[in-house]
């Protein structure tokens, strides 16, 4: 039996899933826009500069104040979204991510992991992580044995 979530182009449909990135760099945009491909995604940036970088590159996109908690307000976080937290820092990740599970009825938060050493603290809010210096040293290793 065919998996009906692959489309015909071989892509993955995953609708009607939401997923908000928040971040605040060119790896957060670029995992929107990759992510846009396969189901509606917005990014919402903590600062200027990479919410515009957003707006180039075609995405839906809103700001929010990381000091300010009446800006998740505007985030458009619904029930049953996902949201992948991919600032460049850990502490502003854990900030982000915590907030955004007290104020806001996600199904799920995936929060981008810097230093392996900050896991258990993200562990403490219940929230799942992707190490991107574990993701790395194991592509590394791979390409160097194989």
């Amino acid at each position: 039996m065919a998996d009906s979530r692959i489309a015909s182009n071989g892509h993955i449909d995953l609708a009607p899933r939401r997923i908000h990135v928040v971040g605040d760099d060119g790896v957060g945009v670029f995992l929107a826009s990759e992510l846009s491909t396969y189901v509606h995604t917005s990014f919402v940036g903590v600062d200027e500069t990479a919410t515009a970088s957003a707006a180039r590159a075609g995405l839906e996109t809103s700001q929010i104040d990381v000091t300010d908690l009446r800006s998740f307000a505007f985030a458009t976080f619904s029930d049953g979204d996902t949201v992948i937290v991919a600032s460049s820092v850990d502490a502003r990740n854990f900030l982000l991510a915590q907030t955004i599970k007290m104020t806001t009825g996600v199904d799920e938060i995936i929060v981008r992991l810097a230093n392996p050493h900050n896991a258990s603290a993200f562990e403490e809010i219940d929230v799942e992580t992707v190490c991107i210096a574990s993701m790395l040293t194991t592509e590394v290793l791979d390409r160097l044995t194989s």
